[in-house]
């Protein structure tokens, strides 16, 4: 018995197991990381006119491939990862999602999309609003 009187355990604690060390890798490489406009990028696109057209924050949702917009007006749009898919291009690495030119483009490394180009397909420009009603 140690000098302070409480019995101590012999026993040594447990490794973890290699399903448990696997499901903590599992929910590591699904663990969402928002990103988000710098704060003078953010200031600027949430006080413009047209700010329901820019992003300013947003995050990769592996379990369910896709990719999750908040848009300047911040409403949320999804967009399937598989839209971003260009085979000139090859896979993108997600890690390296972000949020530049005060909300007009987003970037997977060096891949860039314009926020247009997104809107068109998920959302409501007002462009494509006036030419179609």
């Amino acid at each position: 018995m140690p000098k302070s009187g409480k019995p101590t355990s012999a026993k040594r604690p447990r490794a973890k197991s290699r399903a448990t060390k696997s499901a903590d890798s599992r929910r590591r490489s699904t663990h969402i990381v928002p990103r988000f406009l710098s704060l003078e990028e953010m200031i600027e696109a949430l006080q413009a006119g047209h700010r329901a057209d820019l992003f300013v924050g947003g995050f990769v949702e592996h379990h369910s491939s896709t990719m999750v917009l908040i848009r300047g007006n911040l409403q949320s749009i999804r967009v399937p990862l598989s839209w971003f898919d260009d085979p000139r291009v090859g896979p993108h690495d997600w890690e390296q999602f972000g949020l530049i030119d005060y909300g007009n483009t987003i970037c997977l490394g060096d891949y860039e999309v314009a926020a247009d180009a997104i809107l068109e397909d998920f959302g409501d420009l007002p462009d494509r609003r006036a030419k179609h009603g």
